[in-house]
């Protein structure tokens, strides 16, 4: 007699491979994707370890993947069953990455209602002081001077949220957008230097756990990226080691963790 090769479907290799998927992982899994809707209440703590499920979605795979290439499974089973614990770690791995965005919002926005309560203003009070004071800077500004320059005539903290509101406006005016992003970053970074003189130490505070969001958040998108680039690749080669960039470095120096 002839043997005949069996050959399957993707939806039958899927159902194959779902009787051998390693059970602990794809738990692991479910416990990740679980967590990655639960509220907490305190954003900016949360925040601070949020690198950790992100490595752990990734040491799951790698684990996962091993255990489907060490089976002793049909090929084709083994390599749909990868696919399924690649595809979970994805799903789960995207979850997370919109929980840190939402995290990064909500610490925002209860860093702005600090801010705002250790800094009252009257609102009609800084209007008509931003008509009287906005020309004044324009001026300036049109007859060319650098705005390092014009920060030095500064006295008055309202004199920062002037400048803040009017400078894009005005550059766009003059410029267009040509240079626009770099230039508006360069004033907001160059108007805070010269707003701390004016602040309190809880305002600093405030201040520094803010710009330390704003890291964090860029250093998460790169833990992101490492993390989906190293989960995919599992797809068609072995696990490699990845290092997954913590939150911020830690006070003895680490950067990353690794995972192996």
């Amino acid at each position: 007699m002839v043997s005949r090769s069996v050959h399957f479907s993707v939806q039958e290799l899927n159902e194959l491979a779902q009787r051998y998927l390693p059970r602990k992982v794809m738990s692991e899994f479910s416990g990740l994707r679980i967590q990655s809707g639960g509220s907490v209440e305190s954003p900016i703590q949360e925040l601070r370890t949020c690198h950790e499920p992100i490595a752990e979605i990734v040491s799951l795979t790698f684990d996962g993947v091993r255990q489907m290439r060490q089976a002793g499974l049909d090929p084709s089973v083994a390599q749909a069953a990868i696919n399924l614990v690649v595809d979970e770690a994805v799903e789960v791995l995207h979850l997370w990455q919109e929980r840190i965005q939402e995290l990064a919002r909500q610490a925002f926005a209860k860093l702005q209602e600090e801010r705002t309560a250790a800094n009252p203003q009257d609102e009609a009070v800084y209007q008509a002081y931003a008509l009287r004071r906005w020309p004044q800077f324009e001026q300036l500004l049109n007859a060319g001077r650098p705005l390092s320059e014009i920060l030095l005539t500064v006295t008055d903290r309202k004199d920062c949220r002037v400048l803040r509101e009017g400078y894009p406006a005005w550059y766009q005016m003059k410029y267009g957008l040509k240079g626009f992003d770099a230039a508006v970053a360069d004033m907001h970074k160059q108007v805070d230097e010269v707003e701390t003189r004016f602040m309190t130490d809880r305002e600093r505070k405030i201040a520094a756990t803010w710009q330390e969001i704003e890291v964090g958040t860029q250093r998460m998108q790169t833990t992101f990226n490492q993390a989906l680039t190293a989960i995919t690749n599992c797809r068609d080669h072995e696990p490699s080691r990845t290092p997954i960039p913590l939150w911020m470095p830690s006070p003895e120096g680490e950067n990353v963790v690794w995972i192996g």
